[in-house]
């Protein structure tokens, strides 16, 4: 099996008992967020792909797979998700603001 080893919040390290030895891999603090739940599993799912391939019908596909508070637990952890994926998140829940609303806001800055 070839499986990514277990994430760490500390430097990577292999610990050994016997003839078992399991490498711990470091990640960084916000990768682990909601670890060992199923909104931290779509936090990775969505991930994965990089945000630009994430788009509001993706998260929806999402929220209908997540029980809802594991969706709320997802959305509370918009500081963990890159920026680009936060937006997304926002875009989903607020279909109004679309890219003519961001360009708006980016044409004063521009100026």
């Amino acid at each position: 099996m070839n499986a990514s080893p277990p994430a760490v919040a500390g430097p990577s390290s292999q610990v050994s008992s016997g003839q078992v030895r399991v490498r711990l891999r470091h990640a960084a603090p916000k990768e682990l967020v909601l670890a060992g739940t199923p909104a931290g599993e779509a936090l990775c799912a969505l991930r994965y792909p990089g945000p630009e391939q994430v788009t509001p019908a993706v998260i929806a596909q999402v929220r209908g797979a997540l029980p809802v508070a594991e969706f709320k637990a997802l959305r509370g952890e918009t500081n963990a998700m890159p920026g680009l994926l936060s937006d997304e998140c926002y875009r989903y829940e607020h279909p109004s603001s679309r890219s003519s609303e961001r360009q708006a806001v980016r044409e004063p800055a521009d100026a």
